[in-house]
């Protein structure tokens, strides 16, 4: 633990023992700045700027890390679970959590401790106060001198100041006037000039029968003020100094009157040596968290506007960082900052009188409040807060007006739920703290976060035992993310801890924000639970506003204005009240906004669009219940969204349908919303209609887990009282999103039934793409005759409809039938006609995938890795522009297993890792078990045989769970050659051997031919070269056959360690040169496994996994697979 003082002067010391040697003295003042400023993470350009303001930026920040690198080295070894310090390449900033004790910290905090308790228990207030005034053993850091210093240490004097002064009153309301006295004197020397500290002490010496010492102190201050040639002594304490002389009644100037009222604005403008306190902004009684750029932004407003005000929703922390802006600029205003609280005033005629009250002002017999402050005002620099004025918008908005016209120094911050409307006015919107998305689990980076960081920090100050464990902060990070990251929803849910952990509040909290509603927590009474907070505010809404409110809360997300027309007035039942004085539904929506109870969602491009804040939300749905209007504004909202998505649905197949989509997923929840409401009300035939309408948006944009189990019920228990039609496009729909998710039997079931349905209408164009599905799906389960009679039924129909671009399409499906039996050369040719043909078409890219998909396999089965490429990137970008995810996800699956051929480890990891996040969020499993087997052949290729067995057996899992024969064929013949490769012969035999059987039953010829090369090589580990020979014969005459160039040349590798079997080095040399020519030739890397094979055959230059040579390494026509296949087969 490192014990540190900085009030008084530096001290440090770890166990007792001191800090006593840094490398040199900018280090420590950089150490100084940091626990200066412990409370807020600093940016690091502007920490660099601060400390070498004439470097450039590069070499500054250079500077800077250097400083850090000694701090840290310099300090006691740190726990890596707490280090002393928090930065990254943005910011820094001494870490919280860290082993450390500051005097600093522990004096702010005694004082917040005290002013906190000042207004109910005196004695503990007392207790607080006399810590933090033996606490301030002197100004800070008094030996620095960096100019950064003087206005902390002043703002830290003036505190300290403002304590004893309240510290002073406590002791002699209590009847405590030795005590009063004693501190009252250390007032006068601390702030010499303060006129209040003279009042108090003179007071205090009169009423402990010591009126001598008061006149004295009198008389003492009349002489000074003359001497320094500066008006005499205020009014108000001359009259005290009377009183006293001639015993008359002090008790106007009873310490006890005053300990709530502020110091007052002196008489006389302040001198810049004045250490008098700094107005009466209140001392909270917790610590600041965050909002350091927030507070940076509006101290930059104020210093070009005198007129800010704060404006945010109820408990968006409006009013505390109005007191943390007025403590960070408090040096800026000479004559002090000063707090006006107006919630405790109704009347707006009674604004003026407390505004002067909070500034000490008091108007003389025949002037108005108004016109003794604008005079007390004249001349003076000051900021004046106005604290919650959404009750009184326009009294705080003339009031704001004639102050900042009373002095040019004056400035008004004012927070409010809505803008003022005044002349000049700055309204900044108070935002949400920042939350941590839902992607986020690493507990360091949950912590960067102010929601997260503010929740820890309430709980400790509540549990100081509280450990913030890695399972509690993931909690705590799906709490703030519930509450949007409002503090004081925040506040309440950081009070529940210890009597619930942090999971159960989260766990609660997923049923609704109920937990927050009622509480004991100590704010002002608006603040004491979300309820009330959010009430205070709808009180004061018009009987417009609040119906049109409760209304637009059914929505989810969002809501467009033509959107809540509709729901809110076009599509409600005429029973409901209609909402009053017949005024346009937008206007009312926009004063909603004006007053923080929506927020604008409207992005770039888009039409306006508001959402509801969560908590707002909840209360409003509340009230909606309260008016029995909840059944009545779902179905409207129900039937809005329905007859819209019907509108949407022809645009989706047509040019502009990612913009349709686009809409789509911004009404999202609005439609998962609808799909519920469904569910609830057992209204099936408006689930007919939304799924039939929606399904292949579900399908493109990844929406495919909650909404198929949703649409499968649908179809379960609809009356079958739904058009045939429609039931038609529903159970289409059904079978692709069980396509989607691997489920063949279902997707198959589905499809068979969408058909039948149009075969019943007769309409044999939306037969056919039924027939292209189903033969899709016969040729995924390698049923490939079955494959090919749907394929060509749908083109008969294709051709006499006259549609090239869906001729292209089953073209393209033929191609792949013909791929997976090895027929690569008219595969490739009619795959390329299918892109011609749908290029012109300018097709969209729904259409353009699984050509693309085809062409890229094609191309890279072949070895033509440069097409290959070329046609995957086109496809990733289609999906990307698209936002198809399942699309994107198979396409950088496919990119990573070229770039593993190909050498370029690195980029076929990261499209792995892009794809398994897609592919996690959307619930694709068959797609995922693809991915996880690529990421193996990976992790094979490099040699890596145990990370590469895991991957494969875990997509052997997937792949068997989803019932996926013909790519568990795939992994099973991965995982035989990776025992092949782990020098695992039994293992490899009994894999291989079921593997190849079932690859010759689908017709699998790529993979029959894999199969044999690895039965080659487990034969001749046998000793069984005959065998071996005459498997891999047949695994050349294969790959031959299909044009595999890359596989004929992995059997050259086998070959050449056959020959080393046989003892024939000169032939195991020529096959290992032959090998690593054709992949030079190709562009293809070598495995670990071919490296070893050549390597140890005695190839001429040996080859390293991953490398591609830059030139073929055998002389002669040894490059040529074909030719090379020959001289292999005569060998064999």
């Amino acid at each position: 633990m490192i014990e540190i003082d900085l009030l008084g002067g530096f001290r440090a010391r770890w166990d007792g023992t001191e800090i006593r040697r840094l490398p040199r003295r900018a280090v420590g003042d950089m150490w100084v700045y940091l626990l200066v400023h412990h409370d807020v993470p600093l940016l690091v350009p502007q920490l660099a700027a601060a400390f070498w303001p004439d470097v450039p930026d590069d070499k500054a920040r250079g500077n800077l890390r250097r400083h850090l690198y000694f701090l840290t080295s310099t300090l006691p070894a740190e726990d890596p679970a707490a280090p002393w310090l928090l930065r990254d390449r943005q910011v820094v900033q001494w870490n919280p959590a860290a082993p450390f004790t500051l005097d600093l910290v522990r004096f702010e905090n005694a004082l917040r401790r005290g002013r906190h308790a000042a207004d109910d228990d005196h004695h503990a207030a007392i207790e607080h106060l006399e810590s933090a005034r033996w606490l301030y053993r002197g100004d800070l850091v008094p030996e620095g001198e960096a100019a950064w210093l003087a206005p902390h240490r002043d703002r830290m004097r003036a505190q300290w100041v403002h304590g004893l002064e309240l510290l002073a009153r406590l002791k002699a309301s209590t009847g405590d006037l030795t005590g009063a006295a004693d501190v009252a004197e250390t007032l006068c020397s601390a702030a010499p000039r303060s006129a209040t500290a003279h009042a108090l002490t003179m007071w205090v010496h009169a009423a402990a029968g010591r009126p001598d010492r008061a006149l004295a102190l009198w008389e003492g201050i009349r002489a000074g003020q003359e001497a320094d040639g500066v008006p005499g002594p205020s009014d108000e304490i001359a009259a005290l100094a009377a009183a006293i002389r001639d015993s008359g009644d002090l008790s106007p100037w009873h310490p006890a009157r005053r300990l709530q009222q502020p110091f007052g604005l002196s008489a006389a403008p302040g001198a810049p040596g004045d250490a008098r306190p700094a107005g009466n902004v209140p001392l909270p009684a917790d610590a600041f968290i965050g909002r350091g750029p927030e507070i940076a932004d509006i101290t930059r407003l104020l210093s070009v506007s005198r007129l800010v005000t704060l404006v945010g929703l109820g408990g968006a922390g409006k009013s505390r960082l109005a007191v943390e802006t007025a403590r960070r600029v408090a040096d800026q205003y000479r004559d002090g900052v000063w707090w006006v609280d107006m919630a405790a005033i109704a009347d707006p005629a009674l604004a003026d009188r407390t505004i002067g009250l909070a500034l000490g002002v008091q108007p003389g017999p025949g002037r108005s409040p108004r016109d003794a402050i604008a005079n007390r005002l004249r001349e003076r620099e000051a900021l004046i807060i106005l604290d919650n004025c959404e009750h009184l918008v326009e009294a705080c908005a003339d009031a704001a007006a004639w102050l900042v016209q009373a002095s040019d120094g004056v400035a008004v911050l004012s927070t409010s739920r809505e803008r003022l409307g005044a002349m000049g006015e700055v309204a900044w919107p108070v935002p949400a703290l920042s939350v941590p998305g839902e992607e986020m689990a690493v507990p360091e980076t949950l912590l960067e976060h102010d929601a997260v960081r503010l929740f820890v920090a309430r709980v400790r100050e509540a549990w100081p035992e509280f450990q913030a464990t890695p399972e509690r902060l993931r909690a705590a990070a799906r709490i703030v993310r519930m509450v949007e990251g409002i503090p004081l929803a925040i506040e309440l849910a950081a009070a529940r801890v210890g009597v619930l952990d942090v999971g159960d509040i989260a766990g609660r909290l997923d049923r609704g924000l109920s937990i927050l509603a009622r509480t004991g927590y100590a704010h002002a009474e608006r603040h004491r639970s979300l309820d009330t907070a959010i009430a205070w505010g709808h009180d004061l809404l018009s009987e417009a506003e609040r119906m049109v409110l409760r209304r637009v809360a059914v929505f989810v997300g969002g809501f467009t204005p033509p959107a809540a027309q509709s729901v809110c007035v076009d599509r409600l039942d005429p029973r409901l009240p209609h909402i009053p004085g017949h005024i346009d539904i937008d206007e009312i929506v926009d004063r909603l906004a004006d007053k923080s109870f929506l927020t604008d969602g409207t992005a770039r491009g888009q039409g306006r669009r508001y959402r509801l804040p969560e908590v707002v939300r909840v209360f409003s749905l509340a009230r909606l219940a309260e008016a029995d209007e909840t059944a009545a504004v779902r179905r409207a909202h129900a039937e809005h969204f329905v007859a819209w998505v019907e509108d949407v649905a022809p645009h989706l197949m047509q040019a502009d349908a990612d913009a349709w989509m686009d809409r789509l997923d911004r009404e999202h929840g609005n439609l998962r919303a609808v799909a519920a409401w469904v569910t609830e009300t057992e209204t099936w035939g408006s689930g007919i209609r939304l799924a039939s309408a929606i399904w292949r948006f579900w399908h493109i944009r990844g929406h495919v887990g909650p909404e198929r189990v949703w649409l499968d019920r649908v179809l379960d228990v609809h009356h079958g009282d739904a058009p045939v039609e429609r039931l038609a496009r529903a159970y289409h729909g059904a079978g692709i999103l069980a396509y989607d998710q691997g489920d063949h039997a279902a997707a198959g079931r589905h499809w068979r039934m969408s058909l039948d349905r149009w075969n019943q209408l007769g309409s044999r164009e939306m037969a056919a793409p039924l027939l292209f599905n189903l033969g899709l799906l016969a040729m995924v389960q390698g049923r490939f005759g079955e494959a090919e009679g749907f394929a060509e039924q749908a083109l008969a129909i294709r051709l006499d409809d006259d549609k090239p671009d869906a001729v292209a399409l089953v073209y393209g499906l033929l191609a792949d039938i013909a791929t997976r039996q090895g027929d690569h050369a008219t595969a490739y040719a009619r795959l390329r006609e299918s892109y011609a043909i749908l290029e012109a078409a300018d097709a969209s890219d729904v259409r353009m995938f699984n050509v693309l998909r085809g062409l890229g396999r094609v191309a890279l089965a072949l070895g033509n890795y440069a097409d290959s490429e070329r046609y995957m990137t086109e496809w990733l970008e289609r999906g990307r522009a698209s936002r198809n995810k399942r699309e994107t996800a198979a396409s950088l699956s496919l990119l990573g297993m070229l770039h593993s051929e190909t050498g370029r480890f690195g980029e076929a990891a990261g499209c792995f890792r892009e794809a398994v996040a897609i592919l996690r969020d959307i619930d694709s499993p068959d797609e995922l078990a693809r991915v996880f087997h690529n990421m193996g052949e990976l992790a094979r290729v490099q040699g890596q045989t145990a990370m590469a067995r895991t991957y494969i057996a875990r997509s052997l899992d997937m792949k068997e769970a989803l019932g996926d024969a013909w790519n568990i064929m795939f992994s099973r013949v991965a995982l035989a050659e990776i025992a092949a490769d782990g020098e695992d012969p039994a293992a490899a035999r009994d894999a291989v051997v079921a593997a190849l059987e079932a690859a010759r039953g689908f017709g699998a010829r790529s993979l029959v031919a894999r199969a044999l090369r690895i039965v080659a090589r487990v034969k001749i580990a046998d000793g069984q070269l005959g065998d071996a020979a005459a498997a891999l014969r047949e695994c050349v005459l294969e790959s031959r056959a299909m044009g595999e160039r890359r596989s004929v040349a992995a059997a050259m590798t086998v070959a050449a360690t056959l020959a080393m079997a046989r003892g024939d080095r000169v032939s195991a040399a020529r096959f290992a040169a032959a090998a690593a020519g054709m992949r030079a030739a190709l562009g293809a890397a070598a495995t670990a496994a071919e490296a070893s094979a050549e390597a140890e055959a005695g190839a001429t230059a040996t080859p390293q996994a991953g490398r591609v040579p830059a030139a073929p390494l055998p002389a002669g026509d040894a490059a040529d697979p074909w030719t090379a296949a020959d001289d292999l087969l005569d060998w064999l």
